[in-house]
């Protein structure tokens, strides 16, 4: 499998660790991990996607979130769904991995793990016609 791992590390928190169990503490983590108010996530979500678009594992499982999702292919916003309750909790690792390379406490077996867990995922999704 393809190594996450990049060799710079850029702004995104890779450091914190995350665990949430409603949507309220969802949404607090989520904008704590983004280091902003409810307001700003769309210039942050498009920072971090043109930070991750060169990883073609990356743009793989975005790709595949749109389309099982919207029906047709559209890698940032299935980024964006990347963030979504169910799969926040399995991609953050990914990102922790991607942008701490060996010094993130994620590894690699999690990685792949939780790549395959939200393959599987958006693979079952059944899309509203």
């Amino acid at each position: 499998m393809e190594n996450f791992s990049t060799s710079s590390v850029e702004e995104y928190p890779w450091k914190i660790n995350i665990n949430y169990q409603t949507h309220e503490d969802y949404q607090t983590q989520l904008c704590s991990i983004m280091n902003i108010d409810k307001s700003e996530h769309i210039r942050v979500l498009d920072k971090l996607y043109e930070s991750t678009q060169s990883n073609e594992k990356m743009m793989k499982l975005s790709r595949l979130a749109s389309e099982k999702c919207l029906g047709y292919v559209d890698a940032e916003y299935g980024q964006i769904m990347l963030f979504s309750y169910d799969c926040f909790e399995k991609f953050h690792p990914i990102l922790q991995r991607f942008f701490g390379g060996e010094m993130s406490e994620v590894s690699e077996e999690t990685v792949n793990a939780n790549y395959e867990w939200l393959e599987r995922y958006f693979e079952n999704v059944k899309r509203n016609k």
